[in-house]
């Protein structure tokens, strides 16, 4: 066996350590070992071969076998995404497995996210977006909203309180009397029917 060319002392002192706690060595349990020399790369050939050898052993097989099993996983999910790979690569007109190439023609083409804060913004907004306003409301009946307001809605008639709200006059606390009618209007819908 040749000798490991990065091993040295700190090296082999961690091995020991790690070694010992994956067999239950304790202080309290822990029998007189070599001694751990400054040597290096000598001593270590000694070492491993004679009182720790069982522990470097299993040591370096569970090494082996999780740089396997991780290298399968990787193949595993390489060979999977290939197809999306390829698919992408002819969309974006790179040919190859130029990954770099790849990302950039990505940043592109796609659309920044929002930053996390103004997600929750986005999600409100479309949830105004989504709550469509009945052709026939009769605005004057609304309590809270202002006068501007009223006269400004009924004129335009808006399809959904995202509408409503971007017009010019139409206070976002004239929108918030606007969704609670929505709401208490749903309420008695339901309850009636």
């Amino acid at each position: 066996m040749t000798a490991f060319p990065l091993c040295n002392s700190l090296n082999w002192q961690l091995f020991a350590e790690d070694a010992g706690s994956e067999l239950g060595v304790t202080e309290a349990n822990a029998q007189p070992q070599a001694e751990v020399s400054p040597n290096g790369p000598e001593d270590f050939e000694k070492l491993i071969k004679g009182p720790y050898k069982q522990a470097y052993d299993a040591r370096v097989k569970s090494i082996l076998q999780q740089r396997l099993k991780n290298s399968r996983e990787t193949a595993e999910k390489y060979a999977a995404a290939q197809p999306v790979l390829e698919l992408m690569r002819q969309r974006l007109g790179i040919e190859g497995e130029d990954y770099g190439a790849m990302e950039q023609a990505l940043r592109e083409r796609l659309p920044e996210a929002p930053p996390v804060g103004q997600q929750r913004q986005v999600a409100e907004f479309e949830k105004l977006e989504r709550r469509l306003l009945p052709p026939d409301m009769d605005y004057s009946h609304i309590q809270g909203l202002r006068l501007e307001a009223r006269e400004k809605l009924d004129a335009l008639r808006p399809l959904n309180v995202g509408q409503a709200g971007r017009i010019s006059g139409v206070s976002p606390a004239d929108v918030a009397a606007l969704m609670i009618w929505l709401q208490a209007h749903d309420k008695e819908d339901r309850d009636n029917g």
